[in-house]
């Protein structure tokens, strides 16, 4: 998912966690494309980034600040496009096997300098056909 935004809350009902969460259960990596032109906040400042990052790092993607910058905007989607075309995906069999909706924490390390980018874990979430399989009470 490719968000284009300034970052600042103006009024949302959901908070930031529920953004989060809603895009770990989707299984979506957000990338967060800053628009924002911070001279136009004046003296109160700009602090959209904060949450935009927390959004971006949890679900495995990163923010990318283009500004008001046309040839930027254009850089940031190239970017993306490269670190999609490049990724790897790692799999596990997890020791606890119980499909009760928690949130599980993942943490990967690599031996080298190597640049790891992945979201901070999943929900183990009933597949739906284990969902509709299982008996009624």
């Amino acid at each position: 998912m490719i968000i284009l935004t300034d970052g600042e809350d103006q009024g949302s009902q959901l908070r930031i966690k529920d953004a989060i969460e809603a895009a770990q259960k989707a299984d979506s990596i957000c990338y967060v494309l800053l628009i924002a032109d911070r001279g136009f906040y004046g003296f109160g400042g700009y602090s959209g980034d904060s949450q935009m990052r927390k959004l971006s790092e949890e679900t495995g993607g990163r923010v990318i600040t283009v500004g008001n910058k046309v040839e930027k905007l254009k850089q940031a989607f190239d970017q993306i496009a490269q670190e999609l075309r490049s990724q790897y995906n790692a799999g596990y069999t997890p020791t606890n096997s119980k499909r009760d909706g928690t949130f599980r924490k993942v943490e990967i390390r690599a031996k080298q300098s190597y640049k790891v980018q992945a979201r901070s874990g999943y929900y183990a979430i009933a597949r739906r056909d284990q969902a509709s399989a299982a008996p009624k009470k």
